[in-house]
């Protein structure tokens, strides 16, 4: 075994920005719930309330924080509503990452010549640098290690955060009726999820990965 172990991240594809990001939330009613009185001998969980979607709301913003849709709804059934809304909105912004722009070869950019934009280590004599052009514009990001650069690829999927347990919750509970047949979830154990996939979209929440309290982040 080695005297010194060292823990490094590799996978720099994770830190690249999105294009696109949906953050969405969930509002409920509360109804009461009439049952019959539980034998007061035994241990028991009596429910006394029922969570109904009532509302739902979601921004969808692009990589510069800039606010291109945002949509409120309030209504019975809204958890049918919310997929395919947000659906329809994400297939118009999907069709711009099949996009591709055409490499500018008398780019002017400012970037290093000395490390990697990527993985932040600095080339040596064995490396081999290639130009890292952006996906979305026709500017080049800097200069990345060939492989670095191999291994960004461009994502066609939108991410939704805000969706972990509690909207995760009331999505997967009142579905709408086409929800099964294209849905694949990454679950923790029997009760929780990590994120589910439908269609083009990531339902995750990203606050779940930080190290410190929502407090310090500002």
């Amino acid at each position: 075994m080695p005297s010194v172990l060292n823990l490094k991240f590799r996978h720099f594809n994770k830190c690249v920005k999105h294009r696109y990001a949906v953050y969405s939330v969930f509002e409920c009613l509360l109804s009461k719930i009439s049952s019959t009185l539980p034998d007061p001998i035994k241990s028991f969980t009596s429910p006394i309330e029922k969570h109904i979607p009532a509302s739902f709301a979601f921004v969808v913003v692009n990589h510069e924080n800039d606010i291109l849709y945002y949509k409120y709804y309030a209504e019975e059934h809204i958890s049918e509503f919310f997929p395919p809304e947000l659906k329809a909105i994400s297939l118009k912004n999907i069709t711009e990452f099949k996009r591709v722009n055409k490499i500018e070869l008398d780019d002017i950019t400012s970037y290093s010549p000395y490390y990697c934009a990527f993985c932040r280590e600095f080339f040596n004599a064995n490396s081999i640098s290639v130009r890292h052009h952006s996906h979305d514009s026709n500017c080049v990001l800097g200069l990345a290690h060939q492989l670095c650069n191999f291994y960004i690829k461009k994502t066609f999927f939108i991410p939704v955060h805000n969706s972990r347990n509690y909207n995760t919750y009331l999505l997967l509970k009142y579905p709408p009726p086409y929800i099964d047949k294209g849905i694949n979830i990454t679950p923790v154990n029997i009760e929780k999820i990590t994120m589910f996939t439908l269609d083009i979209l990531k339902y995750l929440d990203f606050y779940r990965f930080f190290g410190c309290i929502l407090g310090c982040i500002g």
